[in-house]
């Protein structure tokens, strides 16, 4: 099993599974008539978790007994509502009981590096004119990342197209349809940071006409989970063409370091190292217009904004930033942002959603020099003119 996310102050995590074998493996061990049929959605959210040395994106087994003491206690039960989960289940309490998240060990399964990053990303965006409209735009998507870059209001680059994970299949899809028919017309390149589902998950929400109109698809090839390749298959399928396989640098002297991979001047694509952590090995943009900057780096720590991608921009442009992973963990929270004038830090986060790790951020970004939006009022434009 992957495990996709591990929630310590709920005791929740989310897992997948790494492939369609131990998704039937995991059928065939429940041995019950209600979970026969396989499902699009395969996620299994389990609560009361004792989540103790559990990481994110940890390989992982589960035995057959919990599987099988799950379904005799009737403490699992299918998911309809969801793109991504297929099954929850809701253990009586954590701790030291049979229905802990029962997890022998993370096996010493070494990840696929995948093949080897593409020499160029290959987008091809004219620099915008003097007298353009160049904007970042922040959608509301609760704990997750959907940015866009727009030029007179026409989005030329998606980055990441999530929504948090909990979200129901029909307010998924409510929240892409109106974008959906746009990018048919607008065609824009579409970059996917990483395999994380609150990064990707409106993807499955987009129409086939929407995925085909997308000029260039930059995405690591290798996909943890069965759900998010899935979504890489179907990309595949319907716009092979535009894909463009930026797998992870190889390790260098600097750990997890970003490094410049497409210049085009105003709009700049950073590709990390290979790193244990798949919220440090990702890809980052940053956007430059006449007078100001802006970072989006999707999950990656603020020493990896500081130490790589500050020193790329202009020091005397006024720097926006979109807020590492939603406002939670992105290593220390140090922004050493030099003699730049700062501006707006966007805040995509669930208010609900780790209050005080968000706020300790938020306040650390404050001090800074920050003035914070959150998108719990609705999506945020940073203007950058």
């Amino acid at each position: 099993m992957h495990l996709e996310k591990v929630d310590k102050d709920e005791g929740r995590v989310l897992m997948d599974f790494r492939n369609e074998y131990e998704y039937e493996l995991f059928l065939r061990l429940a041995n019950s008539e209600s979970l026969a049929e396989k499902k699009s959605a395969s996620m299994v959210a389990v609560d009361g978790v004792l989540t103790k040395g559990l990481r994110e994106d940890g390989q992982y087994e589960i035995s057959g007994r919990t599987i099988r003491a799950w379904v005799g206690d009737d403490l699992i039960q299918e998911v309809d509502d969801s793109l991504v989960v297929g099954y929850q289940v809701r253990q009586r309490k954590r701790g030291r009981n049979r229905y802990r998240f029962n997890v022998a060990r993370e096996r010493g399964i070494r990840k696929r590096d995948g093949d080897p990053p593409a020499e160029s990303v290959g987008l091809s965006i004219t620099k915008p004119s003097g007298f353009a409209r160049v904007e970042v735009y922040v959608h509301d998507v609760g704990q997750g990342n959907w940015n866009e870059v727009r030029v007179d209001r026409k989005a030329v680059v998606v980055y990441d197209l999530g929504a948090a994970w909990p979200m129901r299949a029909a307010g998924v899809r409510m929240l892409v349809a109106p974008a959906d028919q746009r990018y048919q017309q607008e065609q824009p390149s579409l970059i996917v940071s990483h395999w994380d589902v609150d990064h990707y998950q409106g993807l499955i929400g987009l129409s086939d006409a929407a995925i085909q109109s997308f000029t260039r698809i930059v995405l690591r090839s290798t996909a943890p989970n069965r759900t998010s390749s899935q979504v890489l298959n179907r990309l595949r399928a319907l716009n092979p063409s535009a894909l463009v396989s930026l797998n992870a640098e190889p390790r260098g002297t600097i750990a997890s370091q970003l490094v410049l991979k497409q210049n085009l001047g105003w709009l700049k694509v950073y590709n990390a190292r290979m790193s244990s952590s798949r919220n440090k090995s990702g890809i980052a943009l940053t956007v430059e217009s006449n007078t100001a900057t802006a970072v989006l780096p999707a999950d990656h720590h603020y020493l990896q904004i500081t130490r790589d991608l500050l020193p790329q921009l202009p020091s005397k442009k006024r720097h926006h930033l979109v807020i590492p992973h939603h406002g939670g963990r992105a290593g220390r929270m140090t922004y050493t942002a030099g003699t730049r004038p700062l501006g707006i830090a966007v805040l995509s986060a669930d208010p609900n959603r780790y209050p005080h790790l968000v706020q300790r951020n938020s306040a650390g970004l404050t001090n800074a020099g920050f003035s914070i939006l959150a998108t719990t009022q609705g999506p945020v434009t940073v203007p950058l003119p």
